[in-house]
């Protein structure tokens, strides 16, 4: 039911239009995914679950991971905390075993797909974009100017299980979201109508294709981060996303030059 409450809303009280772009701009309704998202905004969520529904995808079979407080929420947090969502503590030594015991019932529930922020909060927050690119620059590692830094060691243990584990989930959807005129937030949406145009930026990895030691999944995941940093860069210089081919471009760019270590990540 939340599902449909945040379908309502986004259409019929805040007005928001969501255009999809990219490879894979149509999802395969039954197709299990792991969907890594760039975090923009408080609506992201339920921008999300629009997307889903829009596509004709059950959002029962999708499940969410997110940080602990989001389950304290009144009937939302606690409804998808009863669905089967995984809810993190983002201490690692707490987080380890929970992302392992979900990991490992995750098929057995009949679950096909999950999603996750890995920067763990809105990089719109002007205080955590300078706290990301100052440990950037402690820890030589590129300065973001649209997205932070994620948090890759979650990431890493779900895509190595992954891949470890063949059939459960086989591709990753690299997601890249970008709000034109600037971001809703929830005292925005509470107003009421915002006519914003939300842009999700598709793109289809193969769990296969990707590295296969957790260090070097991180350092894939780092690097899908500059990637929509440039993407978002991009739109702001042209209003509108790059094609296949400059993306492709820009990803071979970032693989060729960045030669930082994943392990200095947070």
């Amino acid at each position: 039911y939340t599902q449909t409450i945040w379908m309502f809303l986004l259409t019929n009280w805040s007005r928001i239009n969501v255009k999809y772009v990219g490879e894979a701009n149509t999802l395969p309704k039954r197709e299990a995914a792991l969907v890594m998202s760039n975090h923009q905004d408080d609506l992201d969520f339920g921008v999300l679950i629009y997307a889903y529904i829009y596509h004709g995808i059950r959002s029962a079979e999708t499940k969410w991971i997110a940080k602990r407080s989001i389950s304290w929420i009144p009937f939302f947090g606690w409804t998808h905390y009863l669905m089967g969502d995984l809810y993190l503590a983002r201490k690692w030594e707490d987080d380890l075993p929970n992302i392992q015991n979900w990991l490992s019932k995750f098929s057995e529930r009949g679950f096909k797909r999950m999603v996750i922020f890995p920067e763990g909060t809105r990089s719109r927050d002007p205080k955590k974009l300078k706290a990301s690119q100052d440990f950037a620059k402690k820890n030589d590692l590129p300065i973001l100017n649209n997205v932070l830094l994620p948090r890759t060691k979650g990431v890493a243990l779900i895509i190595k299980y992954l891949q470890d584990n063949p059939g459960i989930i086989d591709c990753v959807y690299d997601m890249t979201l970008y709000y034109g005129g600037g971001g809703i937030g929830i005292g925005r949406f509470l107003r009421g109508p915002s006519y914003t145009d939300v842009y999700i930026y598709y793109s289809k990895v193969l769990v296969k294709d990707i590295p296969k030691s957790e260090e070097e999944i991180s350092h894939w995941c780092l690097q899908r981060f500059q990637l929509k940093d440039k993407l978002i860069d991009y739109f702001k210089s042209n209003d509108h996303f790059p094609n296949k081919e400059t993306e492709n471009k820009m990803w071979q760019e970032i693989q060729k030059s960045t030669v930082y270590k994943a392990s200095k990540s947070k």
